[in-house]
């Protein structure tokens, strides 16, 4: 019961402090250009510090998704009859969930930045349409049948990042009470 109330309390502090942080953002407007030389205007949140901001994000949603998902999905945790299976299930989801998050927040730092959004940004947007979908299928208590895709998606994403000199490792994101 005790950890129960813990990860509501520690939702709600995240979520309230998720909503503070989000008051008053600043924007700014960007001109990218396409490849076929199609110009393209856009209104981006102005973060600061958006190259830090990218890496820190990164680092967590790929730690927490390496720890909970990628290693106990090699180790063949999620498969039937293993033990502990439910146990790495609800890990996964809530990590997957986690991960979602940050990914969205360095997203919105790459944005941001001019080098990061020139680079990053396609390829970004393939692996959260991925994240999404398979969190939606863990939400119904399901695995997603193209982990390894996701997982593909994600250690192209760490090296399309590093070829652009922006390298992250993983920070460990223990969930509390489990």
């Amino acid at each position: 019961m005790r950890r129960i109330i813990a990860l509501v309390a520690i939702a709600l502090v995240g979520l309230s402090a998720g909503v503070a942080a989000g008051c008053g953002d600043k924007t700014k407007v960007v001109t990218d250009t396409g490849k076929n030389g199609q110009t393209t205007v856009k209104t981006v949140a102005d973060v600061s510090f958006a190259k830090t901001k990218f890496v820190l994000h990164m680092g967590l949603a790929y730690g927490a998704f390496s720890r909970y998902i990628k290693n106990p999905y090699q180790r063949g945790a999620f498969k039937k009859g293993a033990p502990k299976r439910k146990r790495a299930i609800v890990k996964a989801a809530l990590a997957g969930a986690f991960s979602y998050r940050e990914l969205k927040l360095a997203r919105r730092a790459a944005e941001s930045s001019e080098v990061l959004r020139t680079k990053l940004l396609g390829p970004f947007d393939t692996v959260l349409d991925q994240f999404g979908g398979a969190l939606a299928g863990l939400k119904d208590g399901k695995l997603p049948t193209d982990l390894g895709s996701l997982i593909g998606g994600m250690a192209g994403l760490k090296t399309i990042a590093s070829g652009a000199g922006f390298d992250f490792s993983e920070k460990n994101a223990p969930i509390p009470g489990l």
